[in-house]
């Protein structure tokens, strides 16, 4: 029973946090971005990019942690909260579906967000990362 909780827990979480930060605007990772860029470029090219170089570092940072790392955890959590109910017929289109919404509200949270766009790119991007491990653990399961 514990599990279930902490599972769902963290799957929550992660809901929360997808659709939270598709609130934000721009202006708020601005300071994060340009600092950790910043860092990046000092640390591990000892300055020698150019401005569009780190800007174009930056963005591709921020795709990755809110595109791909965020809704892959989250697709985990839900995957294994749905691993504790054995019995549950339904849970692989449940936890797609959840999936397909959550990259859907995302990108549409983001119409409504001052200096934020909403793309179809990214919803693809979204559910893929969403759907990768739980798809990956079907696609074993049918092999053994």
């Amino acid at each position: 029973m514990a599990k279930k909780i902490v599972f769902l827990f963290l799957a929550l979480t992660g809901t929360f946090l997808i659709v939270f930060l598709s609130t934000r605007g721009s202006a708020d990772y601005a300071s994060i971005e340009g600092g950790v860029s910043v860092w990046i470029n000092d640390t591990f090219f000892s300055s020698s990019l150019s401005a569009p170089e780190v800007t174009a570092m930056s963005r591709f940072g921020w795709k990755a942690v809110g595109h791909v790392l965020l809704f892959l955890a989250t697709g985990l959590f839900y995957e294994l909260f749905f691993s504790c109910f054995e019995s549950f017929r339904y849970k692989k289109p449940i936890l797609f579906g959840i999936g397909l919404i959550l990259a859907i509200a995302g990108e549409v949270t983001q119409l409504f967000t001052p200096t934020r766009s909403a793309t179809f790119a990214d919803i693809v991007i979204n559910f893929a990362s969403f759907s990768f491990l739980p798809a990956i653990r079907i696609l074993y399961k049918k092999t053994r």
